[in-house]
């Protein structure tokens, strides 16, 4: 899919540049807890294609959990809408670096907005914390035309 053909012949004009945007809860994410980690898109409107993250253990951050007990949302509060209709599976919805989980439609995020990613650990039988990271990849395309 070719992401320039999908923006007006206005927005094909302004500068475009790949941004990636990282959320990363304060502390280890530990089981039944809930963080609400945020980003504020603030000089441009960003195109968010793509979905990366981690979740390591804090005890042993060399160990990496291919499939984590967490659900996500995702809620862009200056349009006031959520990515899905409610929380999605980590495995089903977050890809590696190495395969970023590509959105069908890419979802616009307009310049100031506070973008909330709301983390569940939901590993209430095993106990287990996870260290996370997580990236929204895309593209900003800033107010101002190419070159100027």
């Amino acid at each position: 899919m070719n992401y320039l053909d999908m923006l007006t012949p206005e927005q094909r004009k302004r500068t475009i540049e790949y941004y990636s945007a990282a959320f990363r809860p304060s502390l280890a994410l530990a089981a039944g807890a809930t963080d609400d980690p945020t980003f504020t898109v603030g000089d441009a409107d960003f195109v968010c294609t793509d979905i990366t993250g981690t979740a390591r253990d804090p005890a042993n951050p060399t160990v990496v959990f291919l499939g984590p007990a967490i659900t996500l949302m995702i809620n862009d509060e200056g349009s006031g809408r959520n990515l899905f209709n409610r929380a999605q599976d980590w495995h089903s919805k977050v890809g590696s670096g190495e395969r970023p989980y590509r959105l069908p439609m890419p979802f616009l995020i307009k310049q100031t907005s506070v973008v909330t990613v709301t983390l569940v650990n939901i590993d209430l039988a095993g106990g287990q914390a996870y260290d996370i990271r997580l990236a929204v990849g895309g593209f900003k395309i800033f107010p101002t035309k190419r070159g100027g």
